[in-house]
């Protein structure tokens, strides 16, 4: 807190009165981080997401939560990695860990029911897993391909498993 203190220009006391720890100041960080602004709310109820999941086909629909989920990952894949990693030592990052892996799986849970009325919970975990930032760290870092690569195989692959299921054509 020292370090963010001094790099900041501000004292430890006033860090410290707006975030009462490093758990809440990472959590804040990654919450900006997902919105891409200092926006106070969440992904679901911002207009880029709501306007995907309401205009155009089901494959339109699918391809533009897949270009989200792509933006998103560019900005908060490798803190994630950081937070997973802290989790491990720190009791309070733990918490943190939990808090977001919740969110995410709402957020799955929302990014279904754009095209599934009535996701099933193995349906959301699935999509929660299919989307997360472990995955297009392997495959944009680590495999080498690019963000439209990802979004090209995401969105295949969703509508793929939507066909199977009945749920799109």
């Amino acid at each position: 807190m020292r370090e963010i203190a001094r790099d900041a220009g501000v004292s430890v006391e006033t860090v410290y009165s707006n975030f009462p720890s490093k758990a809440a100041l990472f959590k804040e960080v990654l919450n900006i981080l997902v919105v891409g602004e200092d926006e106070p709310f969440a992904l679901s109820e911002r207009p880029e997401f709501r306007a995907v999941t309401t205009v155009g086909s089901p494959t339109e629909r699918i391809e533009a939560l897949a270009r989200i989920q792509a933006e998103v990952h560019g900005r908060v894949a490798r803190l994630r990695m950081v937070l997973r990693e802290a989790a491990r030592t720190d009791d309070n990052l733990a918490d943190v860990e939990r808090l977001v892996l919740a969110e995410e799986r709402e957020q799955a849970r929302l990014t279904l029911q754009t095209v599934h009325p009535d996701p099933s919970d193995q349906d959301i975990e699935g999509m929660q897993a299919l989307y997360s930032s472990d995955l297009y760290i392997l495959l944009t870092e680590i495999r080498g391909w690019t963000p439209e690569q990802y979004i090209q195989w995401i969105t295949e692959l969703s509508l793929a498993v939507f066909a199977a299921k009945g749920v799109v054509q």
